[in-house]
């Protein structure tokens, strides 16, 4: 009599039956035989797929799957043949999604803007999971001022721009996976102002006196100053500008005044966010200015300081009439003021008209 010892069938299972992983980290399955069973083939298969997936390897009865993907989630299958039979198990995998942020920064290329004018900042978040929290900051650690605001979506509005403003902004965005940001640069500019000394609209000054125009500007980016003098039809010319360490400046000197001098002269101031300019007339005072004389019209003979209503001719050289400022620019409301000049010894009444006909203002 022989005897036998009971063998038990052949079972397999798969260590662990079910597990969930993180995006980009590893799984791994193990496929197990109850006993000692010899010349044991172990395959390994994706249910429903031809293959495994590119990321996964497989070392005997284990399977490793590097840096799983949405994809490599589903029902995995380990078949062994002996030569029994055949067995099977099966084991389930999930990916759970995790994924670094991607971010996007609107406008990529930020045009300048003006002084107190308004900017918005979109931080798009094009890719991420779990979804991911967006922070605006500036680059400078300084705080928002009160005009800049936070607003849902990753925007960033800035109204009533001042040059404080101006600077890298720092756009963040993070998950459990990782942290990114982008940076954007904004550049704050303002127009040209401009102050000139003497401040008066007409400089007057005596023949022979020495003048001094100056004229300053501030702005962002540094304005370029200068001045140019309308000569009567004559082409304007520009004077020597010089730089100050604050802000440029540019000066006109006349070291003896003469009739040649008189005229308008304009300051004009520019950089990258616009033009301005501002002008000053410069006359010679005569001496029989000084002489207060009651108001009159030009139609009609001016009453003189002897009570006579003879007409007052100054005393001039030469013939004719001419006036010194042929062409005259002023701002919307401003302030004008024209004067006709009579040469030559003979008496004459003045009187303006308009060239078009229309009325003289009032």
């Amino acid at each position: 009599i022989t005897i036998h010892p009971r063998r038990h069938p052949t079972a397999i299972k798969i260590e662990p039956e079910r597990q969930t992983v993180s995006q980009n980290t590893e799984a791994e399955l193990k496929c197990l035989v109850n006993n000692q069973v010899p010349d044991v083939k172990v395959e390994w298969s994706k249910y429903g797929e031809t293959s495994l997936g590119p990321r996964a390897q497989v070392y005997g009865n284990t399977l490793k799957i590097n840096r799983p993907q949405v994809s490599d989630r589903g029902v995995y299958v380990c078949r062994i043949t002996t030569p029994s039979g055949v067995r099977e198990s099966s084991a389930i995998v999930e990916v759970s999604p995790r994924e670094a942020p991607i971010i996007e920064v609107y406008p990529k290329n930020l045009q300048p803007v003006i002084l107190g004018g308004s900017a918005d900042l979109q931080c798009r978040v094009t890719a991420g999971y779990p979804t991911p929290e967006v922070h605006w900051a500036r680059q400078d650690g300084r705080p928002f001022a009160s005009n800049v605001v936070q607003l849902p979506g990753g925007l960033l509005r800035l109204i009533n721009i001042t040059l404080n403003d101006g600077g890298s902004y720092q756009c963040t965005a993070s998950n459990e996976v990782a942290m990114t940001s982008a940076v954007v640069q904004m550049e704050v500019q303002a127009p040209p102002v401009i102050v000139i000394r003497p401040n008066s609209g007409i400089v007057r000054v005596r023949q022979g006196d020495r003048v001094r125009l100056e004229c300053t500007a501030q702005g962002h980016p540094q304005p370029h100053v200068s001045w140019s003098r309308h000569h009567g039809g004559y082409p304007d010319y520009t004077s020597i500008s010089a730089a100050q360490s604050i802000q440029l400046s540019a000066v006109h000197e006349i070291q003896s005044m003469s009739l040649n001098d008189e005229g308008s002269y304009t300051c004009q101031a520019s950089n990258a966010a616009g033009t301005v300019e501002e002008r000053v007339q410069v006359r010679i005072e005569d001496e029989d200015n000084n002489v207060e004389y009651p108001p009159c019209r030009g139609d009609q003979p001016c009453p003189q300081p002897d009570g006579s209503n003879r007409p007052y001719l100054p005393p001039n050289t030469g013939s004719g009439v001419q006036i010194p400022d042929d062409s005259l620019r002023i701002p919307i409301g401003g302030r004008v003021e024209m004067r006709c000049q009579l040469l030559g010894p003979q008496p004459a009444y003045l009187d303006w008209r308009r060239v078009n006909g229309q009325k003289l203002p009032p």
